[in-house]
């Protein structure tokens, strides 16, 4: 049903950006799985430094009350206006949210995960946060358990993956070990929860 849903909301993209959206369909699936296995289909999300991908609007269209918070001054104006839209609420990743108004905040990938950590007062008692780094060897691990201490968050686990791993049997399969040692993958997750 997600990839569905995401192949949906990336034909709707402008022409240029459909094959790319299209492309990023496992990783953003990923993404929105770890949302809903959290604090489920019909949650408050923010989504902080998400961009013009297919993220936001397609937790809109899954039934997510759904904040974009980014800085919008290169995006295509016609994928902001399709995010408005598919029902993301769009702002400036400076703006101040209220206290205990997230069930999710989400950094993936994203220049601002220093902003969507000091967001937590946002987040209500039991919600998650979710962010990703770029794995940069070796301490992003013991990085991200450090930022999970600091954050007080709870319920903490450290998740590895590898988006770049190309279709094949053996690259697959070779996914699939590395991610028992996350310390290993590529990419790297934080899920904790306040």
């Amino acid at each position: 049903m997600i990839p569905q849903v995401l192949r949906e909301t990336a034909l709707k993209y402008p022409r240029p950006l459909i094959e790319a959206q299209l492309i990023d369909i496992p990783r953003v699936a990923f993404h929105i799985s770890l949302v809903i296995r959290a604090v489920g289909a019909r949650s408050v999300l923010c989504d902080i430094g998400g961009g013009i991908g297919t993220f936001s609007p397609a937790c809109a269209a899954l039934g997510m009350k759904v904040t974009l918070a980014d800085d919008f001054h290169e995006g295509p104006s016609d994928a902001l206006r399709l995010h408005r839209d598919l029902g993301v609420t769009v702002t400036s990743r400076d703006a101040a949210f209220p206290p205990n108004c997230f069930d999710a905040i989400t950094a993936f990938d994203s220049d601002s995960n220093s902003d969507a950590a000091l967001s937590l007062e946002s987040l209500r008692p039991g919600g998650v946060f979710i962010m990703s780094i770029p794995n940069e060897r070796p301490r992003s691990v013991a990085t991200l358990r450090s930022l999970a201490k600091a954050l007080y968050l709870r319920r903490v686990r450290i998740v590895g993956r590898n988006w770049t791993v190309r279709r094949r049997y053996l690259y697959r399969l070779a996914d699939h070990i590395l991610r028992l040692h996350p310390s290993l993958c590529a990419n790297l997750y934080l899920i904790g929860h306040k």
